[in-house]
């Protein structure tokens, strides 16, 4: 499964030779829509017009072709397996007076963070959706709702070589993009003393790693070429 940020030109269509079998488009950025047609055995298929973020088709295909009637940047997932979208930036729910819990029965939240026990109004960020048992006091009311991030960080580009080096430790961060920026070389991204051979996020030649479970880690980066450019973008 790979993540990838495609700039389009407005109205020229951009092909993208990456063989899958499920397209999700993750973002359309500037524009309403994107046209999206699958390419197979070099030929473009039917066009689906004006595709919105949160499109999924699961259809064995060679490359895809994009267009946009504005010039944008586009978040798309190309992958062989399974991928499921979170909540989407935006997304609350809104209960009006709130909501009466009249026992002490667990129910599930999903939320990120923490929350202590507490009598009376309780708000939850769920930004990062993990379920987790919260039991309230007989009256209590609660509200659930999805914070957006606001603010784009460009973070300074990292030069990864054959040791691991720290890449970024920011724990405000809520989001975090990581571009493999070289024409051949392979990184891996993780924990302190991450290799190559022993990561689980390994980066190919312009792949985006788009982190949202731990955004604020203290991430470290590792390359099989010196001197690999690795470029990032944080949201809070």
């Amino acid at each position: 499964m790979a993540y990838y940020a495609l700039r389009l030109q407005a109205g020229v269509p951009y092909t993208h030779n990456v063989a899958g079998k499920l397209i999700l488009l993750d973002s359309t950025g500037d524009a309403d829509g994107v046209d999206i047609a699958t390419i197979r055995n070099g030929t473009p298929q039917s066009t689906m017009p004006m595709r919105k973020a949160a499109f999924r088709l699961v259809e064995a295909y060679d490359g895809v072709m994009l267009t946009a009637a504005v010039t944008t940047t586009v978040g798309i997932f190309l992958s062989f397996e399974d991928v499921q979208l979170g909540v989407a930036d935006g997304a609350a729910v809104k209960v009006p007076e709130g909501v009466n819990i009249t026992n002490a029965d667990p129910i599930p939240v999903e939320f990120a963070g923490t929350v202590a026990p507490v009598l009376g109004m309780v708000t939850i960020d769920n930004t990062n959706a993990e379920a987790i048992p919260m039991v309230q006091q007989p009256g209590a009311t609660f509200a659930v709702s999805n914070v957006p991030c606001s603010a784009i960080v460009n973070l300074a580009p990292v030069s990864a070589g054959l040791a691991a080096v720290a890449l970024v430790a920011d724990a405000t961060l809520r989001r975090l993009r990581v571009r493999n920026g070289h024409a051949t070389a392979t990184i891996a991204i993780g924990g302190a003393g991450v290799t190559l051979a022993g990561a689980a996020v390994v980066l190919l030649p312009g792949d985006v790693w788009n982190e949202t479970d731990a955004a604020g880690a203290a991430w470290y980066v590792v390359s099989d070429t010196a001197a690999t450019p690795v470029q990032m973008q944080g949201l809070k």
